[in-house]
């Protein structure tokens, strides 16, 4: 078979067949889809084991899980479950186990090798689904071993499903956070201590098999919540990933880095922890990093080398881990290895947090501005300007952001403006007017009038063609009378003329 060398997760599941088909105690094919889907019940006992084969029609992933265990109680095991799940994706031959129920799986004429088992903690009974994802070659014959692996197990019936998938994931733990009160028997004081108990089994994404570069990742995966999600792609798809959407009820997110194409990660509110490095070098991931009120941690350099420019932490009690924000990879220029870099903090990177949370600490630990929304209630917005210069031909504006909480306000600058520099009548009938030179036009246009503005039958205008400072002399007005003169500038859009704002206006007596 072929080989997968890197574990990445799968985000998108294959609903499973309805059984048309099912005997306890025996082996039974179904009718419906047997080619794609298969599941097989067996009662189960220290002496029973049953080998079923499956020859898939088409060559793809498959996911081999218990729709139920068997519960075991061992009177020598005293185990951390957590620490005795299913690796989850196998590639070639390798084998599972729920509870004390294993199966292997092998291509044909293959010896089984079926190890490792779950047992419960201090002699409770677990229930710890096997799964398994494999790819599977069209035409082969695989056999499934489906045996009982402890004397202590009971005749209990178990089913086992396989089923077509572009996911491979494991089970996991879910875990409750409990503090316990102890009292020294000396001095009464309390002792707080705080221990994880194992409440349930959810699912735990482990890689991606689809070719998809949208990805909306399945709230339930074989009827088991999502719990966590690492999204770790082949190199080339990963590449071309641009959104990952992350549903409600997923508490851990990793391994979703050195994914360059990604641009929009939406996060749950459920969200309490991001692993180390989970969106390392996402170069596009850019703007404002918004994580939840229930965020616990953010793992060491979770978000380095993103294009990240500032995060909004609402919980207080957020960890934030060494360069997790604000951190970008940079060439070392001082070095002649093209590939030596070192880390520097991000231009004008900040933090939005309240002033008495853990995020305003690890902005001050690293010289980074923190603003407090609860400011902002006052009014006393930090704005931050930014501004588009006006220019002869259009209106700029001014941008006013306030960091904090994102108030915005805008205000539009007029276009802008130049001066007649000089307006003489030195001969009869004439006048002059000059202007200084104009950046990017193609000529101005002198409007002169008996009116102030510029109302009557005697205003007229003239355009004079020129990139230089503007000279003209106009000729054929009469003497004695006092004219109004305002200039503008005119370029060319297409075969459109497009005027600047008028100069103020400027008025002299003729000769």
């Amino acid at each position: 078979m072929n080989t997968i060398a890197k574990k990445t997760l799968s985000l998108v599941f294959a609903g499973t067949m309805a059984l048309t088909s099912l005997t306890v105690g025996s082996v039974s094919a179904l009718a419906a889809g047997a080619s794609d889907y298969k599941a097989v019940t067996e009662g189960v006992t220290t002496v029973d084991s049953t080998k079923v084969a499956f020859t898939p029609a088409t060559t793809a992933y498959y996911n081999i899980s218990f729709a139920k265990s068997v519960n075991n109680k061992s009177a020598s095991s005293n185990y951390d479950i957590a620490n005795y799940l299913d690796s989850g994706y196998n590639e070639d031959n390798f084998s599972g186990h729920a509870s004390s129920t294993r199966f292997s799986i092998e291509s044909v004429n293959t010896t089984p090798d079926s190890e490792g088992l779950v047992y419960g903690v201090n002699n409770e009974d677990v229930y710890t689904p096997a799964q398994n994802t494999y790819k599977l070659i069209a035409g082969d014959t695989y056999y499934l071993n489906l045996s009982d692996a402890s004397s202590a197990a009971s005749a209990t019936v178990s089913t086992l499903t396989i089923a077509k998938s572009e996911y491979a994931f494991d089970y996991t733990s879910i875990n409750e956070k409990v503090t316990y009160v102890w009292y020294y028997s000396t001095n009464k004081e309390p002792n707080y201590t705080t221990r994880y108990l194992t409440t349930g089994i959810g699912a735990k994404i482990t890689k991606y098999l689809g070719t998809a570069t949208t990805v909306a990742v399945p709230a339930k995966i074989n009827g088991y919540a999502v719990k966590a999600v690492e999204l770790n792609a082949n190199r080339e798809l990963a590449k071309r990933i641009t959104a990952v959407a992350i549903p409600e009820g997923v508490e851990t997110v990793g391994e979703m880095n050195d994914m360059y194409a990604l641009t929009s990660i939406s996060l749950p509110s459920t969200l309490k922890e991001i692993d180390d490095y989970a969106f390392a070098h996402d170069h596009a991931l850019s703007g404002r990093l918004v994580l939840g009120n229930n965020v616990e941690s953010v793992g060491a350099q979770a978000f380095y080398d993103t294009g990240y420019t500032s995060v909004q932490v609402a919980n207080v009690n957020t960890e934030i881990d060494y360069q997790a924000l604000g951190y970008k990879e940079v060439l070392n220029e001082a070095t002649p290895n093209p590939r030596d870099t070192t880390f520097a903090a991000v231009d004008g990177f900040f933090v939005v947090a309240p002033a008495t949370s853990l995020a305003t600490k690890y902005a001050a630990d690293n010289g980074f501005a923190a603003y407090d929304p609860a400011n902002c209630a006052t009014g006393n917005h930090p704005y931050a300007v930014t501004t588009v210069k006006a220019t002869l031909f259009a209106k700029g504006k001014a941008t006013y952001v306030c960091p904090a909480c994102g108030n915005t306000v805008v205000k539009s600058l007029k276009k802008k403006t130049f001066k007649i520099s000089s307006l003489k009548s030195t001969k009869k009938n004439t006048i002059v007017v000059k202007t200084k030179k104009q950046a990017q036009i193609k000529g101005y246009q002198v409007q002169y009038s008996t009116s102030k503005k510029f109302k009557k039958k005697t205003t007229k205008a003239v355009k004079v063609a020129t990139k230089k400072g503007l000279n003209k002399t106009v000729k054929g007005l009469k003497s004695g009378k006092k004219y109004y003169v305002r200039v503008r500038a005119y370029k060319m859009n297409g075969k459109k003329t497009v005027y600047s704002a008028w100069t103020a206006k400027k008025s002299v007596k003729v000769k």
